[in-house]
């Protein structure tokens, strides 16, 4: 019995194999929301440069699934863009509605810009 695999890969790099492990494709924060992407996505990972951070898609969203050591996580009761200053690959919930916060990543820029 055989089995084969196939890695999709929309940037069209190439995606190396070896021993134990597999590099992802690499993106910038940029490149990597640039991607046309639908929910039949679901799943796609990409390593993004600019975060230094495992992303994947949902099929509606990214998801940061290993954030860089200097992340951190914030709450508050305001949108963070041009007020709260934190690390690319850092995670802020607006909890000013109770039940429903929003989240941000922090993906690129430096003091409080890059909120997305």
């Amino acid at each position: 019995m055989s089995s084969q695999s196939f890695l999709y890969n929309p940037t069209e790099r190439t995606l190396a194999a070896t021993g134990d492990g597999f590099s992802l494709p690499r993106l910038t924060t940029v490149g990597r929301n640039a991607l046309t992407l639908t929910v039949s996505d679901g799943g796609m990972m990409v390593y993004d440069t600019t975060i230094q951070s495992i992303c994947v898609w949902t099929g509606t969203t990214w998801s940061i699934i290993v954030p860089p050591a200097t992340a951190t996580i914030l709450t508050g009761v305001v949108d963070p863009e041009g007020v709260v200053t934190a690390p690319p690959g850092s995670i802020y919930f607006n909890i000013a509605i109770a039940g429903a916060p929003v989240q941000f990543v922090k993906g690129s820029g430096s003091g409080n810009t890059g909120w997305v």
